[in-house]
């Protein structure tokens, strides 16, 4: 009696997590690995990104070496050496900063891929408002249609977040736009510390 009794707490718990956790009704997924943000999409080379900056940009030979230029690079324990980890465009009021991670498996002719697409522009109640209708335009309904401010796109629901942190995500916060994967970063992390795992000998 006493198991059965046992048995039934641990079900109707796990059935009110279940419940509690569980994606509301007008809560939907969206493959944010389809979007681009001005020409750039999550996963391109260095090279890509460069090109599709100054394509979507319209830039001379001229600004896209001055878009290279920009690139900061930093030393990476995976590939050995230093490799890109961003590029910045800033023309008038608009601003993109792109970020790079070092790809997993190491690839010795694209190491690094584009983890972060930063896109703003001045936060004004205006711009806001005109950044917000061409999202919903171009990339559709949010995830959860119940937000009107800090709009988010994603394939995984978190109660508290509204998408997963931890998962790509297409985020729209004031004048800014940012399209993401952590799971980029986090995959390098976890390389790194486990090159650095030593068996000590003592």
């Amino acid at each position: 009696m006493r198991f059965f009794f046992v048995s039934g707490i641990l079900i109707t718990s796990f059935l009110m997590c279940s419940f509690v956790h569980a994606a509301p009704p007008n809560w939907h997924s969206v493959d944010v690995l389809s979007f681009e943000v001005a020409g750039l999409k999550l996963g391109m080379s260095y090279d890509q990104a460069l090109t599709a900056t100054g394509k979507h940009f319209q830039l001379s030979a001229t600004e896209i070496a001055q878009v290279k230029k920009s690139t900061i690079y930093a030393y990476s324990r995976i590939t050995k050496n230093q490799q890109p980890s961003s590029i910045r465009y800033k023309k008038g009021n608009t601003m993109l900063e792109v970020s790079f991670s070092v790809r997993l498996p190491v690839s010795q002719t694209t190491p690094v891929a584009v983890s972060r697409i930063h896109y703003g522009i001045p936060n004004t109640q205006e711009n806001i408002a005109l950044l917000k209708e061409s999202a919903l335009s171009k990339y559709g309904q949010p995830s959860d249609n119940r937000r009107q401010a800090n709009l988010m796109w994603c394939a995984h629901y978190n109660q508290i977040t509204q998408c997963e942190l931890t998962k790509p995500r297409l985020s729209l916060t004031f004048g800014s736009l940012v399209l993401e994967d952590p799971i980029l970063e986090e995959e390098g992390r976890k390389y790194e510390q486990d090159s650095l795992k030593t068996n000590p000998n003592i």
